[in-house]
């Protein structure tokens, strides 16, 4: 029941403070933080106003919550005069709201999630790149259950590559048919179905004049 550190800013983040962290040892690190609960119908609504300024470059959107949205832009590029482009058109539409994305552009849509969950932007077209590419990222990009992170650090394996590196078999054996399939589709190698984003069907805003 212990209150912790979900996010946090820049400043926070030089003192010391992480995700993760107890509340109790951030305010020891840095007594004046400004501590705000989590809203969860607020994270919802504005992944799904995201989710809808995505579909004003594509009709293939996913919510992936809590922080992501996956846009299908293949059939875009063109359109939008080619991945730099749109990626920086998508980043500043995203930046007039406040929001600082982490845009990520690859062939699989996992691996486009974990390198923005590590915080690292690149824009991929070919999958046999991505062994290599992702091979740095750590494991907590994945977000596989705390425990079974922890017996993989117990093993030695802190990165993805590490994880690649592994006997399959033997992954196999050890923890759950998750980990293997995922790694898996995020090379590339196995399908990865998602349910579709449906914008709703009615719209309605409010605004009180002075």
């Amino acid at each position: 029941g212990a209150k912790v550190v979900c996010d946090c800013d820049a400043r926070a983040a030089a003192a010391g403070v992480g995700s993760g962290m107890a509340l109790n040892s951030a305010l020891a690190l840095q007594p004046e933080l400004r501590a705000l609960p989590r809203d969860p119908r607020r994270e919802r609504g504005l992944l799904e106003a995201v989710a809808g300024l995505a579909l004003g470059y594509t009709p293939r959107v996913n919510l992936e919550p809590p922080d992501g949205v996956l846009l299908e832009v293949r059939g875009s590029l063109r359109l939008f005069g080619g991945a730099r482009q749109l990626c920086d058109l998508l980043r500043r539409q995203l930046q007039s709201r406040g929001l600082e994305p982490r845009i990520a552009l690859t062939p699989t849509p996992l691996a486009s999630l974990w390198f923005a969950r590590a915080g690292e932007e690149v824009a991929l077209g070919r999958p046999d790149a991505l062994p290599s590419r992702l091979a740095p990222l750590p494991l907590a990009a994945t977000r596989w259950p705390e425990r079974t992170l922890q017996a993989l650090t117990t093993m030695g394996v802190r990165s993805v590559g590490e994880c690649l590196r592994l006997p399959r078999d033997g992954l196999a054996r050890r923890f759950e048919p998750r980990l293997r399939l995922d790694l898996d589709r995020a090379l590339g190698k196995a399908h990865d179905p998602r349910a579709a984003h449906v914008a709703a069907g009615r719209f309605v805003a409010r605004r009180d004049l002075e």
